[in-house]
């Protein structure tokens, strides 16, 4: 028997190449490389469904097993990536090790040949002659075609900052000042390479920031529909939801406000509470009604007043009911 067919005793021989198939059948997370040096890119003599399916290495933060852990699912047709084969020189069993991020200058324009995403769509024509990285991650963006400032050429910071400027000068109630706006993306953006850490998915569908900026750090996540949390330097946490939002708690909630709450609601609200409704006010209250008011009571209601009561009204009408 080849010493080869013992894992431990062949030949390390590794490899670069480049994604052509993430379409696994087992959903096993496996891709299907064509390496150079070892497969041609005349795809007459070796076709994609051709090539052998290449496990993906996750790392020791992914227990990959039963279900726990991280899927390998992030690569892209045309990713490149490195790694070896497990069985030695025989070459049929790659396992990848990682991807290579580089700067892409020229689009596949339907090539027939490998090396290149068959779906020609990777990489995006949009973004040639770029690095690879996410833009989100780097201090600033070349080139930057209308002279904006480059957090503009983001697509996930140009959505927010959209979304920041059509939610401004909110009012609160009984016209009370100030109004208040959400900081606006070049006050709260100021990323330095390499010092933002970002995780960007397929489509600009999430965008996730760690951003270690000295004297800038932030956390950020634009998901779907543009609805995004931000968290700024100073600890201030801005959030955009652009759907509707649900939420259950099950076994109570306690929330302490220390620098005031301003609560500005334009649908209407309703509240239902199925227990007692205790409300207690240190100071005035004032209450500003420009419809009518309607009170229902089932039980008794008590009104105690330690001073003097003043009701000004045009008509006044007090019904006894009859027992």
């Amino acid at each position: 028997m080849s010493s080869e067919d013992y894992a431990t005793q062949h030949k390390f021989v590794w490899f670069i190449g480049v994604v052509e198939d993430i379409n696994d059948p087992e959903q096993m997370g496996r891709v299907r490389v064509r390496c150079f040096g070892y497969h041609t890119k005349d795809k007459n003599l070796i076709k994609t469904e051709d090539l052998p399916w290449a496990t993906v290495m996750n790392g020791v933060t992914s227990a990959s097993v039963t279900g726990v852990g991280n899927s390998s699912t992030g690569l892209l047709q045309g990713s490149w990536v490195v790694g070896f084969f497990r069985d030695g020189t025989s070459a049929q069993d790659p396992l990848v090790m990682g991807s290579i991020a580089s700067k892409s200058t020229i689009a596949n324009g339907n090539s027939p040949v490998g090396f290149t995403d068959p779906d020609n769509v990777y990489p995006l024509e949009a973004l040639l002659r770029e690095p690879d990285i996410p833009r989100e991650s780097r201090s600033s963006l070349a080139p930057a075609p209308d002279g904006q400032p480059y957090y503009k050429s983001s697509f996930s910071y140009l959505e927010k900052d959209i979304l920041k400027k059509k939610y401004k000068n909110i009012s609160v109630a009984n016209d009370a000042v100030p109004i208040w706006n959400f900081k606006s993306c070049a006050d709260t953006i100021k990323p330095v390479y390499p010092k933002n850490h970002v995780h960007a998915f397929v489509d600009n569908s999430n965008v996730i920031e760690y951003d270690s900026t000295q004297d800038n750090h932030r956390y950020s996540h634009v998901g779907p529909n543009k609805t995004f949390t931000e968290i700024d330097k100073d600890g201030n946490k801005s959030q955009i939801i652009t759907g509707a939002r649900y939420k259950v708690i099950a076994k109570g909630d306690n929330v302490y406000i220390e620098g005031g709450c301003n609560l500005t609601i334009t649908g209407g609200c309703r509240t239902k509470i199925t227990g007692d409704w205790n409300v207690e006010v240190i100071g005035n209250k004032i209450e500003k009604v420009t419809g009518n008011v309607i009170e229902t009571y089932s039980g008794k209601q008590t009104t105690k007043v330690t001073k003097d009561i003043e009701i000004d009204g045009e008509n006044i009408h007090l019904n006894k009911s009859q027992s």
